[in-house]
């Protein structure tokens, strides 16, 4: 089953969840790095720009989902996410959003095979579609 929230709802807990590792990690700022989350179900919106930049001070990289409401973070869509993050030189990871295939197979294991195989899927189309060789960095 793949998670999806409404994009506001997203943006409002993503931003009490950055604010919240922030405060943690500046507690003991020698012993932790803060990795905040973005909000990608509406990337031709300034939102996950404006997280990158006004949030990136307080942690140090960004955590985003292997797909945004089933849409691979491959589509063009997402490049200006992908732009802007490059700009900043900011560190992005990628989390499994769910097995998308699980439909498909709903006997694979989900935590054994089906996250890393999501990650992997993911990983491929970046890759494949062209999006980390435009922006390599």
């Amino acid at each position: 089953m793949l998670l999806t929230v409404d994009a506001k709802i997203g943006e409002q807990a993503h931003r009490l969840a950055n604010d919240g590792v922030a405060e943690f990690c500046s507690r003991q700022p020698d012993r932790f790095v803060g990795l905040g989350v973005v909000t990608l179900q509406e990337p031709e919106n300034r939102g996950p720009r404006t997280q990158l930049c006004h949030e990136r001070s307080e942690t140090q990289g960004r955590r985003v989902l292997t797909n945004v409401d089933g849409q691979e973070l491959s589509d063009e869509k997402f490049r200006p996410f992908f732009a802007h993050a490059e700009q900043l030189g900011a560190f992005i990871m990628m989390h499994p959003n769910g097995f998308t295939m699980a439909t498909a197979s709903p006997t694979i294991s989900q935590q054994r095979l089906g996250n890393p195989l999501e990650t992997t899927l993911a990983l491929h189309n970046l890759i494949f579609s062209g999006t980390l060789a435009r922006f390599p960095n």
